[in-house]
């Protein structure tokens, strides 16, 4: 899944910020301007969502992601940051590796499977140290391309396939403001999403983060 929706020009290596917020805000503009997208819309969904919880999964590693409306297909970027900084992990790491995804709220329902595979990848520490080396952004892309997960895990999927596929669910307790199912399969788990308020569905997001980067 990563060639489809991550190009070279997606990739910045050695990003100079002063922080969290500046290097979100540099990502959003670059994102926005790659895009088309309204840089305060990327903005404003990613600091949503930062506001929840960290998206900080440990290990340098950040990956920070919204659910949009103005959008048909998953939209990401790639960033190293040079020097690293505080992301409010669950390790207390500062954060160097930086994988953005902008996603359809529309095809939600294929969003946590995308989001597992890319947490799992850059969970994996060669991916890690690989990407830290590398001297440009096709260097940087190969190894996303080359060092993925097992070969019975198809990361290599057209954005169409990602919005489309499905999984038989179980259902899990919420709040009675609406309900959300829960898809799982060995590979990855899916929200099936049926919510009636948006802040609700974010907040979802959000708690079931962590548990997709374990």
């Amino acid at each position: 899944m990563i060639s489809p929706i991550l190009s070279e020009e997606d990739i910045s290596l050695d990003l100079v910020t002063k922080g969290k917020q500046s290097a979100l805000s540099k990502i959003a503009i670059r994102i926005a301007r790659r895009s088309g997208l309204d840089e305060k819309v990327v903005l404003r969904g990613l600091f949503d969502r930062e506001r929840l919880a960290s998206t900080g999964i440990g290990r340098g590693v950040a990956i920070p992601h919204a659910l949009l409306d103005n959008i048909s297909s998953p939209v990401a970027s790639l960033t190293r940051l040079v020097p690293p900084v505080d992301f409010d992990g669950p390790d207390d790491d500062p954060v160097d590796l930086i994988y953005t995804i902008l996603w359809p709220r529309s095809a939600s329902s294929a969003f946590l499977p995308a989001l597992s595979r890319i947490c799992r990848l850059l969970r994996a520490s060669q991916v890690r140290e690989r990407l830290r080396l590398a001297q440009s952004a096709d260097e940087a892309l190969t190894v996303l391309e080359t060092q993925l997960l097992p070969s019975s895990t198809n990361l290599h999927i057209s954005p169409d396939q990602m919005l489309g596929q499905r999984t038989d669910s179980f259902r899990v307790p919420t709040k009675p403001t609406g309900a959300v199912t829960i898809t799982a399969t060995p590979a990855s788990i899916a929200e099936t999403v049926n919510i009636t308020t948006v802040a609700f569905a974010m907040a979802i997001l959000g708690q079931t983060f962590l548990f997709l980067c374990p």
